[in-house]
């Protein structure tokens, strides 16, 4: 089936949408049409822009930039939230019967995984995660719920950044269970390293400036240097979990293990020990920044915890 139009919306690797003419079109690549300008919205899935959006609709219509409609707000909830969730955007116009054979399946941003989910920001409030923590995990105590909170501030800014409720970024070591990935993903690295890293990832991974370094506080000691890695890099894949709590349990049960490894971690834990919970972390290869500025980011994390719930 033909659609009435030249232009087309396909899936694109690396990115939610792409426009391609139908006649470039790959066997059994799924398209949508539009044949309403204001009915229809793409956008970069991750960040949301919504100018992007406005300059395809001037690109596939000839029209220049000024002359593109603005939808108002409640329709752009409407696409952002249909493009998070994997679907084609389309107000009016027919559907090809791939487009629905590839929604029913998900869909999948960077890779062909039937693993991969789409990445979905879903914020979480301490007190959620409190909770969550306190009934997964009875025997650690409050003082131990809130130093694991601390964790999770630490990682997620505060709960804001919980991408497919994983609450502690932790990274998928295969393909094998459910995953997302993220851009801009930053290790730390050796310099000796940073040179075949980079020629291995043949474009998903650079070196992180020393500027940028500083201004995004990405920490490193001499001898090391900062590696920007985007998907479908491995060291740009994390867990995806469907709900809060599941993640919660996946993480809980992470930090129970690293206590049959490591006697003083639950001990410290219960205490909000957190330069020793940081230590083990380090030691698991958990992050790769400096283990100090984890350590001291962590304790003030949990002070802050602390201060607020006293208040509470």
């Amino acid at each position: 089936m033909k659609p009435r139009h030249e232009w087309v919306i396909a899936p694109r690797f690396g990115s939610a949408f792409h426009l391609k003419r139908w006649s470039d079109l790959g066997p059994g690549e799924a398209f949508q049409e539009s044949t309403s300008l204001a009915a229809f919205g793409v956008m970069d899935a991750l960040s949301h822009h919504e100018s992007t959006a406005r300059e395809i609709y001037a690109d596939i219509t000839g029209l220049s930039a000024h002359r593109v409609p603005r939808l108002d707000e409640d329709a752009w909830a409407a696409i952002r939230q249909a493009i998070e969730r994997g679907r084609y955007v389309v107000a009016s116009g027919r559907s090809h019967p791939s487009v629905a054979a590839a929604t029913a399946t998900g869909f999948h941003l960077f890779t062909n995984s039937p693993q991969e989910r789409n990445t979905h920001n879903y914020p979480v409030k301490l007190a959620e995660l409190l909770a969550l923590t306190r009934s997964k995990w009875r025997e650690i105590g409050e003082t131990g719920a809130r130093t694991l909170a601390a964790q999770w501030a630490q990682e997620t800014t505060n709960g804001t950044n919980c991408w497919n409720y994983n609450i502690g970024n932790i990274k998928a070591a295969s393909a094998a269970p459910l995953h997302m990935y993220l851009r801009g993903v930053w290790e730390v690295l050796s310099e000796g390293d940073v040179q075949a890293t980079i020629i291995v990832a043949r474009g998903l991974a650079r070196l992180a400036t020393e500027d940028e370094c500083k201004t995004k506080k990405w920490s490193h000691k001499v001898g090391e240097a900062v590696v920007v890695f985007d998907p479908p890099h491995v060291a740009a894949r994390f867990l995806a979990f469907d709900s809060l709590s599941d993640g919660v349990q996946y993480w809980t049960d992470l930090h129970k293990r690293y206590g049959r490894e490591h006697a003083q971690h639950v001990p410290a834990l219960k205490v909000g020990d957190t330069a020793t919970v940081a230590h083990v972390l380090k030691v698991e290869r958990y992050y790769s920044g400096v283990e100090a500025d984890y350590a001291r980011n962590m304790k003030e994390k949990k002070a802050a915890i602390d201060k607020l719930l006293r208040a509470s």
